[in-house]
């Protein structure tokens, strides 16, 4: 169970805690500037940062290692996300129930691509509460010319065509404990990820691990190389290895399993 679960959400999942979810929240005024600012900064120095912090582990990387994970710890008061199963999509975009798609603003940093894999959250129902905060900087306008209200359902199914691409869902505070944004990353167009590879982990596994039914499993692999974190591998009994630790418990590799011989397992 991550820390967030006992703090946040009473011992159960976090993210499925409503009152994380309230709008009361989103109206704190340093929330509202937080996510003002949020976008713009993402964008004038994630890719920067990324830069810096490879050289501090080339020349210096007791020390980067030293920064990055105390960095971390202050990230879990304002930016920070856990790994989700699309079963518990599902589940968030029940209590949501307003749901705003936009561009990734990831992908835009990393390499100037324009694509709608983030999923704005909230129960306000004005246009969201997040337009209206976003749209106060410039640099952000082409992100709320684009974005587009759909239905908790259209997300849900749109998300699983994602997972057929191999990305895997994350739930991200905007402030904790607010949450305001599932979002669908892979290794090469997520900062987050790009981040926690790097030693400044940004969010939680899952509360679920992988499971595989060995007498189902056929070894095709399939599942080794959809995995986006390593956590598979063929094991010594001609099927295949869970390593608990990679393990982030995302479930995308149970969509690549044609033997259906992968189950989601809680963790504890």
């Amino acid at each position: 169970m991550c820390e967030f679960c006992i703090s946040h959400g009473d011992g159960e999942k976090w993210y499925l805690n409503a009152a994380n979810y309230a709008e009361a929240l989103l109206r704190d005024v340093r929330r509202e500037k937080y996510i003002e600012d949020f976008m713009p900064g993402i964008m004038a120095k994630g890719g920067r940062w990324l830069k810096i912090i490879d050289r501090g582990r080339r020349f210096v990387p007791s020390l980067t290692d030293r920064i990055l994970q105390r960095k971390s710890e202050e990230m879990k008061q304002v930016h920070y996300g856990q790994v989700i199963p699309l079963e518990d999509v599902g589940a968030v975009l029940d209590i949501v129930g307003q749901v705003a798609r936009l561009p990734c603003v990831c992908r835009q940093t990393l390499h100037n691509l324009e694509e709608p894999a983030c999923y704005l959250l909230t129960t306000s129902p004005d246009a969201l509460g997040f337009q209206e905060i976003l749209g106060r900087r410039q640099e952000t306008l082409p992100f709320i010319g684009a974005m587009e209200n759909v239905s908790p359902a259209t997300a849900l199914a749109e998300m699983e065509k994602l997972e057929d691409r191999g990305m895997i869902h994350t739930v991200w505070t905007f402030m904790t404990p607010f949450i305001g944004a599932i979002c669908n990353c892979d290794q090469s167009g997520c900062l987050g990820m790009h981040y926690t590879s790097r030693g400044m982990r940004l969010f939680f596994p899952g509360e679920e691990m992988i499971r595989v039914e060995h007498e189902a499993c056929s070894a095709c692999g399939s599942c080794v190389e959809i995995c986006p974190f390593d956590a598979l591998s063929f094991g010594s009994i001609g099927s295949i290895h869970v390593d608990g630790e990679k393990c982030h418990g995302c479930g995308i590799c149970r969509r690549a399993c044609p033997s259906e011989a992968l189950a989601l397992a809680t963790r504890r």
